[in-house]
């Protein structure tokens, strides 16, 4: 609680206070900061504190007026660290892969940020935490029995998705006592749970504000920036995960996203006639206008043989999904042979699906048996995607099939004889 001097500072003067103490405690983490701009209260939805950067490339830390007067320069001080910590974490960048919805509705990815954040409630990482029950009401811990270092996709593989809304409605289930835990939706890893849940569903929505940010490579550039200016600042004070953060912010890489979305948005572009949209500029009976909704099939072939693990499985689906509305989805599952009984029709893809594909985990893999699988009963689609990590013998005679292989960042390293490629990287 802030005491009675820090209860008539007004929040902007309570976050700057809380910045100079921390310049003094962590100089990298306060000097970090400082190339933040504080926001004016409202420019955002902000419902606690976060940081995220503008479309335009401004760094900016955000807060709720509301949130901060209930806190003391202490207890805003450890806010401000748990915000450097998600951009060290790189969470606002690894966090895009899953989907924009992923941070706006998904509570499950929100959740594992947090929580390898804090570490767990009875050594957490995250210094002033411990003990306080402000924080504590809205903060969520690992679970003892995981290693404290766990890795955010590593806690995220256990979580199944579920909306802020079930998520409260299970704490509120909780809070009276009809469950004890989250065990039924969250698997084996629970959630702890003090005082009004509410506060708990705040803390984790302001990921969302990571949304409206610039794309993936001018993001990694400012935050590289920052953080080298910081170093030179404050030499020989940086923390152990600067090395790290630094590391993957200058790594090469290659965003496979829009590189599938340029690739089917080339193959099936365009727009088709239909009479469930009437013309505009013709507004008469029977002259059709266009939609670019379901423009055409995909036949995905996704490799089932053990390589492919559930996160890429999400990752690469969850990408596949937010083109739902330009492409209708069949899905066919392989190993060394065809997975789909040969006398039904290959099921249409719905949002989701890939949560219920069996690894049957036989470890071979045959291409050459899928394609002419498919090749005899001419189900090849206007475009194609093959989802493995390429480990066998390619295929042959298929080279004017439109196809394009997605390979895992684990997966085979030479290209494919025919087709385009991306990698997951």
């Amino acid at each position: 609680m802030p005491s009675p001097a820090e209860a008539t500072m007004g929040a902007a003067e309570k976050i700057n206070m809380a910045r100079c103490r921390l310049i003094q405690r962590a100089p990298f983490y306060g000097y970090m900061l400082n190339y933040f701009r504080t926001v004016k209260p409202g420019t955002k939805p902000v419902r606690t504190m976060a940081v995220w950067v503008e479309r335009s490339g401004r760094p900016v830390l955000g807060y709720n007026p509301e949130f901060v007067d209930k806190l003391s320069v202490e207890q805003c001080l450890t806010v401000l660290r748990h915000e450097v910590q998600h951009i060290l974490n790189l969470h606002h960048l690894r966090a895009r892969i899953y989907g924009d919805d992923a941070m706006t509705n998904h509570a499950a990815i929100n959740w594992a940020m947090d929580a390898v954040i804090h570490g767990h409630r009875s050594c957490p990482h995250l210094e002033g935490i411990a003990g306080d029950p402000l924080l504590e009401r809205a903060s969520v811990f690992l679970p003892e029995e995981l290693p404290a270092r766990i890795g955010f996709e590593q806690l995220l593989d256990n979580l199944p998705r579920i909306s802020f809304d079930e998520l409260l409605k299970e704490l509120l289930a909780i809070r009276r006592g009809e469950r004890r835990s989250l065990h039924t939706i969250w698997g084996t890893v629970p959630i702890w749970l003090e005082g009004d849940p509410t506060a708990l569903i705040d803390r984790l929505m302001d990921h969302a504000v990571w949304i409206d940010s610039p794309d993936e490579r001018t993001h990694s550039r400012i935050i590289y920036r920052i953080i080298i200016k910081t170093l030179r600042q404050v030499p020989g004070q940086a923390p152990g995960e600067v090395d790290r953060c630094l590391k993957a912010l200058a790594e090469p890489r290659v965003d496979w996203r829009q590189a599938l979305r340029n690739l089917i948005g080339r193959h099936l572009g365009g727009r088709r006639p239909t009479y469930a949209r009437p013309n505009r500029r013709r507004q008469t009976f029977g002259v059709k206008g266009h939609s670019r909704h379901a423009l055409a099939d995909v036949l995905v072939l996704v490799d089932v043989s053990g390589s492919i693990g559930g996160n890429e499985l999400r990752r690469f689906f969850t990408e596949l999904e937010s083109m739902s509305q330009l492409i209708r989805i069949r899905l066919l599952s392989f190993d060394f042979q065809v997975r789909e009984k040969a006398d039904e029709p290959l099921r249409i893809y719905r949002r989701g699906d890939w949560q219920d594909l069996v690894f049957t985990g036989w470890g071979g893999t045959s291409f050459q048996n899928a394609f002419e699988w498919v090749d005899s009963r001419r189900l090849w689609a206007r475009y194609n995607i093959v989802l493995t990590d390429g480990y066998a013998d390619w295929p042959v005679g298929f080279d004017e099939i439109p196809l394009l292989w997605c390979i895992t960042a684990s997966g085979r390293k030479d290209a494919p004889p025919f087709g385009e490629c991306v990698r997951l990287a």
